[in-house]
């Protein structure tokens, strides 16, 4: 990874940066966290349990700092207990596990070959064969009952250009659409099963292995809505049929264990990233859907039928936690399953029944593998692979509520340094600390109990961190999702100040040193509030947008289509709304010295929102660091991009709100 830095200042910031992250602290306070401690944390994804109920693969990913690059596994860990052992090693990544019926294989995808591809190896030990051998790759492998066939999703490969292409030109199709093949682990050749201009995605098997049902926007023009549907095709080829007609996506379909039914989750309104989705169930011939969740007012994800077919259970995202619960497969009430401050990412059900391998995190604890009871609310510990995080200084983290401006509920995380001790927002306290307001992205994601690095970071440094989930946050219900819907930059900002302004009341803030910070939306936000007022000594806007018409027309499917459903249509339909709710209308009003930070090949939010946004704030003299860093998505892919983020990030605010002494001007 290579940085550029645009405008006087960044050079120096980011030396200060690289001296902040091997700073050694002294004998006489606790370790903190730095950007150096973070990278050596791992994550854990894709539990999958053996269908003997005996063993959990999973993928482990960590940094390579050397090669500069992240790496993915597959490992594997007795469920009774003992240590988990590496099943796979490859320069590539390895992931997507999935054990076959008869236990005999275990497939995953790895790029180690280039092109991503499927892949099986022997359960009893032996090298890994190479399954899939299609020219644009091939992902999501599903094994079917006999063992040996595997349905995968394969990009149809580049198209040979025609007309005049100088000779040398690099050439590129914007999308390639994803369809449906069957490789199998004894080399028979490989059966195509769909094809035409639309993406085929998430294949599943029917239990007798005779049809696959799979997801698919077949509308007149899938770019610009979000209608997916499912399709249900015959294993051997053939005319798929199409089983639901929703407006909206229908998405995730499981079957039955005894194939008459799929489950499935789906709402409604087209394209509305804010909806709740629930959880339905239609017959496998046809029928009408059935709703499960209709009262449960929360985003239902990641269906999975009880070995019975009696219960299906669901990870829902319930304020900011995620946990699951359960309701009967005819319809009842439904059931909470797992409890506490936690965020269950991943979670999958054990043969029998009783259990399930979850992937979760908190607060103060990275991810780990644990195994959740589905009788109570017990969930015991299966891995301890980041267990060096715990002896650095780590926060205590709690929930806080206030009023908004209009008496609106919000509910926001508050994270203290270790040196507050672990006692509650307000409480006394003799020292007076820093803080940073720090805001999530979506808009309708939300900041959640999960393990958080940023969070960490900031608050083992010596920050007060304030996180609110504003309006537009899903979790708190579809009417509180919907309420930033035509008004961006509006009253879920008026929840942001009102925040800012509650939180310098605590006894142990200084209510004169105190930042914004956020990343994508919550960039955006960040830009709206150094152009508006002065409560802030400093603004850090990572992959934030600044000019809303030009953000249109440079961003991608999702970018316009969630433009389009959340202000109410394109640009030229609502221009006033766009001009208006644009950070860079606003420049003149504009005194908080900034920090922009954004990858020069992000697609999402491009970097030319930062350098927009730049050029305005210098011109009117504010001060302005613009990092650009070279190779940078919307995501950070690189151990040297997160490290060089965080580093600049914490540099910056140090630089702002370590001094004490009172602003002239500010408040």
């Amino acid at each position: 990874m290579s940085h550029s830095t645009i405008w006087a200042g960044s050079a120096s910031l980011l030396a200060a940066a690289v001296a902040l992250a091997t700073v050694v602290p002294g004998s006489d306070e606790p370790t903190r966290v730095t950007p150096d401690a973070i990278l050596k944390l791992r994550s854990i994804s894709s539990p999958r349990i053996s269908n003997d109920g005996s063993r959990i693969a999973f993928v482990l990913r960590g940094a390579n700092v050397a090669k500069d690059a992240f790496n993915a596994d597959i490992w594997v860990l007795p469920v009774d207990g003992g240590d988990p052992v590496q099943f796979t090693t490859s320069d590539g990544d390895d992931t997507d596990p999935q054990w076959s019926p008869d236990g005999k294989w275990l497939a995953f995808v790895s790029d180690r070959e280039g092109a991503p591809q499927v892949f099986a190896i022997p359960t009893s030990g032996g090298e890994a064969i190479r399954v899939s051998h299609l020219g644009g790759g091939a992902s999501s492998p599903r094994f079917a009952a006999d063992g040996d066939r595997i349905v995968v999703m394969s990009p149809d490969a580049p198209s040979t250009p025609t007309g005049a292409v100088p000779e040398g030109a690099v050439v590129r199709r914007d999308r390639l659409q994803n369809h449906l093949w069957i490789v199998t682990v004894s080399g028979a050749e490989p059966q195509r099963l769909t094809s035409g201009d639309f993406d085929d995605l998430d294949p599943r098997w029917s239990p007798d292995g005779q049809e696959i049902v799979f997801v698919s926007n077949r509308s007149g023009d899938p770019e610009t809505n979000g209608n997916t549907d499912l399709w249900v095709i015959p294993a051997k080829g053939g005319k798929p049929r199409q089983l639901t007609s929703n407006p909206g996506p229908d998405e995730q379909p499981r079957w039955s264990p005894d194939g008459s039914r799929i489950a499935y989750v789906s709402h409604s309104r087209d394209f509305s990233p804010a909806e709740h989705t629930d959880l339905f169930v239609i017959g496998r011939s046809n029928g009408d859907p059935k709703n499960l969740s209709a009262d449960f007012d929360f985003p239902v994800s990641n269906p999975i039928w009880s070995p019975d077919g009696s219960r299906i259970y669901f990870l829902a995202a319930v304020r900011g936690d995620q946990h699951l619960f359960s309701v009967p497969s005819q319809g009842g009430d439904v059931v909470r399953v797992t409890d506490g401050l936690r965020e269950l990412a991943e979670a999958d059900l054990a043969p029998n029944g009783a259990s399930f391998a979850v992937v979760s995190s908190a607060p103060d604890a990275p991810d780990e593998l644990y195994l959740a009871s589905t009788q109570s609310k017990e969930i015991r510990p299966l891995t301890a692979l980041n267990g060096d995080f715990g002896k650095v200084a780590k926060s205590p983290c709690h929930t806080h509520l206030y009023k908004s401006v209009d008496g609106l509920d919000v509910e926001a995380y508050v994270t203290l340094p270790p040196q507050a001790a672990a006692e509650k927002p307000g409480s006394p306290n003799a020292k007076r600390f820093p803080a940073v307001v720090a805001l999530h992205g979506g808009p309708h994601s939300r900041t959640t109990s999960g393990f958080d690095a940023m969070r960490q970071l900031l608050a083992s440094n010596g920050f007060v961190v304030f996180e609110p989930n504003y309006r537009g946050s899903i979790g708190y219900g579809q009417k509180f999702a919907d309420a930033s819907r035509g008004d961006w930059a509006g009253m879920d900002f008026h929840d942001v100040m009102r925040g800012a302004e509650t939180l310098a009341t605590f006894p142990n803030v200084d209510g004169d040193r105190m930042a914004i910070y956020g990343a994508s939306y919550g960039g955006y936000l960040t830009a709206w509030a150094a152009t508006h007022g002065t409560r802030f000594r400093a603004a850090v806007d990572v992959a934030g947008i600044s000019n809303l018409i030009s953000f249109y027309g440079q961003t991608d499917r999702g970018g316009r289509l969630l433009l389009e459903w959340d202000l109410l249509g394109p640009p030229w339909a609502k221009t006033p709304l766009y001009v208006d709710r644009s950070p860079i209308t606003h420049l003149a009003e504009a005194a908080t010295p900034m920090l922009l930070v954004h990858g020069d090949s992000d697609r999402r939010v491009p970097v030319s929102q930062s350098q927009e946004l730049a050029t305005g704030l210098r011109r009117v003299g504010v001060p302005v660091d613009f990092l650009r860093i070279e190779g940078l998505g919307h995501a950070v892919a690189t151990p040297s991009q997160l490290h060089t983020t965080l580093s600049v990030t914490l540099a910056f605010l140090k630089s702002h709100l370590e001094d004490a002494s009172p602003r002239t001007g500010g408040g």
